[in-house]
């Protein structure tokens, strides 16, 4: 049942993207990524036939507070977040802690005090 229900999946998700991908990157570009998104959309399934499903957090907005509890700073250090890198992971909607996420924290400026 597992293996139909992936695949069904993956077929679906190739389908719709294959066409864009072509279009808007480059027809040799489908072929380098189809395993990247083959495994994207297994580990998607996985996580939502887990009990309870896995929970992305994917409210976060540019200038947050960069929470050391929740996200691990991509390259640079700082106090506000910049970007997503990837979300944390919870076990359920208001689980526990399952992953860090990372995020880029913006840059900050500083300026010579005179």
């Amino acid at each position: 049942m597992w293996d139909a229900s992936v695949d069904i999946v993956k077929q679906m998700i190739l389908e719709k993207m294959k066409e864009w991908i072509k279009k808007e990157v480059g027809p040799k570009s489908f072929d380098d990524t189809k395993e990247y998104i083959e495994k994207c959309a297994e580990t998607c399934w996985l996580m939502v036939i887990h009990e309870p499903p896995i929970h992305m957090k994917m409210d976060t907005k540019q200038g947050e507070k960069l929470d050391a509890n929740l996200y691990t700073p991509y390259s640079v250090s700082g106090e506000k977040i910049d970007y997503l890198v990837w979300p944390p992971l919870f076990n359920g909607k208001g689980g526990g802690l399952l992953s860090k996420g990372v995020a880029e924290p913006q840059k900050t400026i500083k300026r010579d005090q005179k």
